[in-house]
């Protein structure tokens, strides 16, 4: 209406035929339309959420250019009244009040109050894609480990436009960040990997190198899938890569070697030969690691080789052995950390027993001796077995199983435990010696309680015992004293020679069999004399006459 209004001004004074001079009226109406266009511009500019380019300073004001190239006049003054002295003030612009240039952002005054900011243009928002160089054929990056305590990452970007990859590169500590998932397990929760290092290549490349530890035993261990990302922010532009699958890279120790650590910092040798025939030649301890360099190639670990030793605190083992001992490292309590290579093919009966271990890396799938990992306590008799890692772990890490058998269990991972589905035996002394353990719930499925396997389970009160068990093996609950009651499903066929033995809180055994299971010896020696089985009413008699449970005949009762 203004710009109407002056024109209309203009052709009233033109009208007479007198000679105007119409320049100034001209160049009013010019600097209007300027102030009218830059005033509309900001508000396009902020109502599509477009950014700004650049911010020019001018003798008056400020020139202003979008991320679309439009650009916004802005002079600077109020109403353009007298300056006191001098000439007239310029006139400024009639519809934006103030302009205030911050680092991130442009806030802007109109006249009528209202206050907005259009964000500033930063380096981040300046990238235009980030792009992957992969160093395997099928696309993977690559996480080097020797542990997973000093595992990297490395990753190659090209940067466009490649201009920008040196000021990227200058600013890498402050912008970047690498995003990793573990997809394997879907964890819904992203895994910050912290960039080491960032220098750059030819071409707009980036080269990128983080820390990798917080992947987590099971990526390096068993292979569990990740993926990573490069996210670069300012604070006001996110960028951020696609997803890169991750390939674990481990460090191979020779063949000739072992590499261990120790609790005071020292050398230190087997207590016996580790392998017959086999010596060690060289021995050193540098950097917080001890390398074992022995005559030849190691195929096993002798029995006892490591016995109570008293400093050992960590073990890795070279690829090629394929056994290990009877009672290789039994009561090594300083020993927390073993990691055996995808070469073992057996673990012999009590090989790590009593030791300290709180955590087992095995990269194979070898069979497991009885007692291999049971009653592992450190030197204040507390138990430490908290995580299995590896093929053979489950995927909560607190058991080993092969098969559809429970191998073993990770006695200082809790108190209480359901037993995975899938699972159809729980394997000879899985449980042994685990005396903290209170409540155990079996999944449907399982058929068979193996020998020992609930052997010495003091403080067990609760098992939860399916449809579908046949039998119960030798020694399976000998020592839980704990247990007052407890249920067997009619499919039970076989009760084995001492299965409850010293159960000497047990005052109820409820059978639910129809037909009598074979009972063999000792199956309730040292259990209370007060001893109820309770059986359906239908096979009172049956019990009683049956040659393995008429010496319990005063002892049957009905359900």
């Amino acid at each position: 209406m203004l710009l109407v209004a002056v024109v209309l001004l203009f052709g009233m004074t033109s009208c007479g035929g007198d000679e105007y001079d119409d320049t100034a009226l001209k160049q009013q109406i010019a600097d209007l339309e300027k102030r009218v266009s830059a005033a509309e511009t900001v508000l396009r500019a902020y109502d599509q959420a477009l950014f700004i380019k650049s911010v020019t300073t001018t003798s008056n004001g400020y020139v202003i250019t979008f991320s679309d190239n439009s650009k916004a006049t802005i002079t600077n003054g109020k109403d353009g009244a007298d300056g006191q002295p001098g000439k007239d003030g310029k006139d400024g612009d009639a519809w934006i009040k103030d302009v205030q240039v911050g680092e991130r952002e442009v806030t802007f005054t109109m006249t009528d109050g209202r206050s907005f900011s259009i964000p500033l243009s930063t380096l981040v928002g300046n990238i235009q894609h980030l792009s992957f160089v992969p160093t395997h054929s099928d696309g993977r990056a690559t996480v080097a480990f020797r542990s997973a305590a000093d595992a990297t990452l490395q990753m190659t970007f090209t940067l466009s436009p490649a201009e920008l990859a040196a000021d990227v590169v200058a600013k890498w500590s402050e912008l970047m960040s690498v995003e990793a998932v573990l997809t394997a397990t879907r964890a819904a929760e992203p895994i910050l990997l912290t960039v080491t290092a960032c220098e750059s290549g030819a071409n707009g490349r980036l080269e990128i190198t983080a820390s990798a530890t917080a992947l987590g035993e099971n990526f390096f261990a068993s292979g569990c899938g990740a993926a990573a990302a490069l996210k670069l922010s300012d604070g006001v532009t996110t960028f951020t890569s696609d997803y890169v699958p991750l390939y674990a890279a481990k460090e191979a120790i020779p063949a000739n070697q072992l590499y261990y650590t120790t609790t005071n910092n020292q050398t230190t040798t087997p207590k016996t030969a580790i392998m017959s025939g086999v010596s060690v030649v060289e021995n050193s301890y540098t950097d917080g690691l001890g390398v074992m360099t022995f005559s030849s190639a190691l195929s096993e670990v002798a029995a006892s080789a490591f016995s109570a030793h008293a400093t050992l605190s960590t073990v890795e083992l070279p690829e090629g052995v394929e056994t290990i001992r009877s009672k290789a490292f039994q009561s090594c309590k300083k020993l927390t950390k073993a990691t055996l290579p995808a070469s073992v093919e057996t673990i012999e009966q009590h090989a790590f027993a009593q030791s300290g271990l709180q955590s087992v890396t095995i990269l194979g799938t070898p069979s497991i001796g009885q007692f291999a990992f049971s009653n592992c306590k450190n030197s204040y008799n507390q138990y430490t077995l908290t995580a299995f890692y590896g093929p053979l772990a489950s995927a909560d890490n607190r058991a080993l199983m092969a098969d559809g058998t429970l191998l073993a269990y990770a006695t200082a991972s809790g108190n209480s435990y359901e037993v995975p589905a899938g699972v159809k035996k729980i394997g000879a002394t899985a449980f042994a010696n685990c005396e903290q353990i209170t409540t155990i719930t079996l999944p449907d499925g399982v058929e068979e309680i193996e020998t020992y396997a609930f052997y010495y389970c003091f403080a067990l009160t609760t098992i939860t015992i399916p449809e579908g068990v046949t039998t119960i093996g030798e020694y399976a609950f000998m020592g839980d004293r704990g247990l007052k009651s407890l249920t067997l499903p009619a499919t039970t066929k076989k009760l084995a020679a001492g299965a409850f033995r010293g159960c000497s809180a047990m005052t109820t055994l409820t059978l639910n069999a129809v037909t009598p299971p074979s009972l063999y010896s000792g199956v309730f020696a040292g259990c209370s004399a007060d001893l109820k089985i309770a059986v359906p009413a239908s096979a009172v008699d049956a019990y009683k006459e049956h040659e393995d449970w008429s010496n319990y005949a005063a002892q049957i009762v009905a359900q």
